[in-house]
């Protein structure tokens, strides 16, 4: 039986791939790499100097892939500061050799039932 309840649920992409990753690889190079229906790990970022209410896109390993779009990441983040659960899973990878890289995911926050919110 299932403990949680959905309380968001949202489709939305990666943002930013075309930049680095940390170990100096295309954050492209990984998120070509991802299948359907993979896991993801969302990560508050509150110390962005960009943007206080980014949240970074993980895979498994801890490969930065990238960041909720601007917009997506303001609902998320507040979510995520109150302590709710997060999910992501990669929906669909459009990737064309040397012209774009796109990764349509899906992000869900659940709150456990029975919970005094």
């Amino acid at each position: 039986m299932n403990k949680f309840n959905i309380i968001y649920s949202e489709s939305t992409h990666i943002a930013g791939i075309r930049y680095k990753s940390s170990d100096g690889r295309s954050r492209r190079y990984y998120v070509k790499k991802l299948q359907p229906r993979e896991k993801l790990l969302l990560l508050r970022e509150p110390d962005n100097p960009k943007d206080k209410k980014a949240v970074k896109i993980l895979n498994t390993d801890g490969k930065l892939l990238g960041y909720l779009p601007r917009g997506d990441a303001r609902t998320i983040a507040g979510y995520m500061d109150e302590g709710e659960k997060t999910a992501a899973v990669v929906k669909n990878i459009d990737y064309k050799l040397g012209v774009s890289c796109r990764c349509d995911i899906k992000v869900v926050v659940s709150r456990e039932k029975n919970s005094d919110y």
